[in-house]
């Protein structure tokens, strides 16, 4: 994946989020880290780089449940406030 892009993995996440409408959060303090997490535009990811993100686990969260619909009332409510 990265190989293919000459692109550190995080980048290449950020830029499979971005092609999907997926709004990343990526978080650094770090002035060189923060240009990195932008500078997603001048690559591009093949079908087998997407298909193989897509393959990673996506069943847990650090900051809350996918599966419980109180979580898209949260959000629904930040959303409209």
């Amino acid at each position: 994946m990265a190989k293919n892009t000459a692109k550190v993995p995080h980048k290449s996440f950020l830029r499979w989020l971005y092609e999907r409408g997926i709004v990343s959060l990526a978080k650094s303090v770090k002035k060189d880290r923060m240009k990195q997490n932008i500078d997603i535009f001048n690559f591009s990811l093949t079908s087998e780089d997407k298909e193989q993100i897509g393959t990673l686990q996506t069943s847990d969260s650090q900051f809350f449940d996918h599966d419980d619909p109180k979580t898209v009332d949260f959000f629904e409510k930040l959303v409209k406030e």
